[in-house]
């Protein structure tokens, strides 16, 4: 049997009821069963002795977003960094039901470019798995787009328009340890939360980050969430520290700039 993306499904569940994610499905979970497995010397013979342990799982999928709050700035990337709540998903690729408990995002990213859709990607870990047969709502808001990106400033005085691509991206550092005496991980928790905001413009003025030694300053993205009635959402970065700020320009063409930046602190209102 195949699919072809018709019967894909994919959303959070409490118990035996299902949440939609805020985004349309562009590509089913890529699903991963992880194991570590340790050989020692056997003993009086050259066969090794052989133990699979630590098992958990990995997810990665991609959302076409249509509402942040409901699983993006809830799961994924959070105020202040905030708990990130474990959480249940339900997936469905048309051929296997089944559902994966004790998660956690890993690292997730929303990246907007001048065409197509907001895509947010995600990955995440799971302790353990289930059987589950849900049924899925998707939301019906339309996906967002460019025209979304309501504010985009760099060193607060640097309102940057001329936009080409703009990602930012969340790394909750989440650990897995092995406890106990089963098989699969014993406890999974997110660390620290680091943070890259990754801007290409069509350069009109000097480098954002100066030509001197400026090296932190804030970044800030406001988006127009498609919940009901839009609601902007502002995703605040401070002292944001630059990794790359270069231009390029090739003959008759325009001039672009890139910046890259790292920070550790991020405030969502």
């Amino acid at each position: 049997m195949s699919t072809t993306g018709i019967s894909w499904a994919l959303g959070r569940y409490s118990g035996s009821t299902p949440y939609a994610l805020g985004g349309k499905l562009q590509s089913v979970p890529s699903i991963s069963k992880h194991a570590e497995n340790t050989f020692t010397a056997g003993t009086g013979t050259r066969k090794a002795d052989l133990d699979s342990t630590n098992i958990y799982w990995s997810l990665d999928f991609r959302l076409k977003m249509q509402i942040l709050t409901s699983y993006f700035n809830a799961y994924a990337m959070i105020s202040e960094e905030g708990t990130l709540p474990s959480h249940s998903l339900y997936t469905y690729d048309g051929i296997t039901k089944r559902g994966f408990t004790g998660c956690l995002v890993d690292k997730a990213s929303l990246e907007i470019n001048t065409t197509g859709p907001i895509i947010g990607s995600f990955n995440v870990l799971a302790a353990t798995n289930e059987d589950k047969d849900l049924s899925i709502t998707p939301d019906t808001e339309v996906p967002m787009t460019k025209t979304a990106l309501t504010t985009l400033t760099v060193l607060e005085a640097s309102k940057l328009t001329k936009f080409t691509t703009v990602r930012m991206a969340v790394d909750n550092h989440v650990n897995r340890q092995a406890s106990g005496t089963g098989h699969t991980i014993g406890d999974i928790f997110a660390r620290h939360a680091t943070y890259t905001v990754d801007i290409e413009i069509i350069k009109t003025s000097g480098l954002t980050y100066d030509y001197d030694t400026t090296r932190q300053g804030n970044i800030v993205v406001a988006l127009q969430d498609n919940q009901g009635a839009p609601v902007t959402k502002t995703y605040a970065f401070a002292n944001m520290a630059v990794r790359e700020n270069h231009y390029r320009v090739e003959e008759l063409g325009l001039t672009f700039e890139k910046i890259s930046a790292e920070g550790n602190s991020l405030v969502i209102t």
